[in-house]
């Protein structure tokens, strides 16, 4: 059986005793009942965890000692950073928690031409907190170790590629290739950027700018997909690239 997995920022050495928060102790304690004498794992959102067994329950707390300590990122070997164009506040959500399961490293919001969400310096400090939270549920649902990073909002029009970095974006226009094709004439896959636009899509200028920056674009399918699941699809795509190079 699997074992309950939680977040603390310290770790500490084997032998250690760990508190742990408050919210995570009340998940301990109130919705998993996790008694004394079982053994969980932790985790520091930086690529280490641990086996620990809870030595402590308390009424509004509780504590852990540390019993074995290693690295583990539960992440793909194709590094993915994300450049989407946000969908409404119902959907962001449930985008974030579906791209953590998938393994995407950095999420880059956008904003294009018919972006339907246009987020604001002060509206995303007000929404860390609960990505935050979101991110975390994701994490222990899917053992990956890692937070992603998550941008302010940048103009479609400064995304460029880094050093080492391949780019892809969603497209169903005409000179658009499958992943397969794709896949062909690039092997060896290190760091990608993806891009998804908005609900109405990228315009025509746009894409041609993201050709001209050395993106190439794809073709999941004949038909329109929303912003999450052009994004999920897209990202596990790549994520999955690392079997195929395991392979060789």
């Amino acid at each position: 059986m699997a074992r309950s997995r939680f977040y603390s920022e310290r770790l500490g050495a084997v032998g250690d005793h760990v508190e742990l928060d408050a919210e995570e102790a009340r998940h301990l304690t109130r919705v998993l009942r996790v008694q004394e004498g079982e053994r969980v794992i932790l985790f520091d959102g930086r690529g280490e965890e641990a086996l620990a067994r809870v030595d402590e329950v308390r009424r509004h707390g509780a504590g852990v000692r540390i019993e074995e300590r290693y690295s583990r990122r539960g992440m793909p070997e194709v590094e993915i950073r994300l450049a989407v164009a946000l969908p409404r506040a119902g959907g962001k959500d449930d985008l974030l928690r579906r791209v953590i399961e998938v393994g995407v490293a950095e999420i880059q919001p956008l904003i294009t031409e018919r972006s339907v969400a246009r987020p604001d310096r002060h509206t995303s400090e007000r929404r860390s907190e609960r990505r935050r939270r979101i991110a975390l549920a994701a994490m222990k649902q899917c053992r990956r170790n890692v937070f992603p990073i998550w941008n302010d909002p940048l103009p479609l029009s400064d995304l460029s590629l880094r050093a080492g970095e391949l780019g892809v974006f969603g497209s169903l226009m005409a000179g658009s290739v499958t992943p397969s094709r794709w896949e062909s004439l690039h092997p060896n896959v290190d760091r990608v950027c993806v891009v998804v636009g908005p609900e109405g899509g990228l315009s025509a200028e746009e894409e041609e700018a993201l050709r001209e920056g050395g993106f190439a674009p794809i073709r999941l399918g004949a038909t329109v997909l929303r912003v999450e699941t052009a994004a999920v699809g897209l990202a596990l795509w790549l994520a999955s690239l690392e079997h195929a190079k395991g392979a060789d």
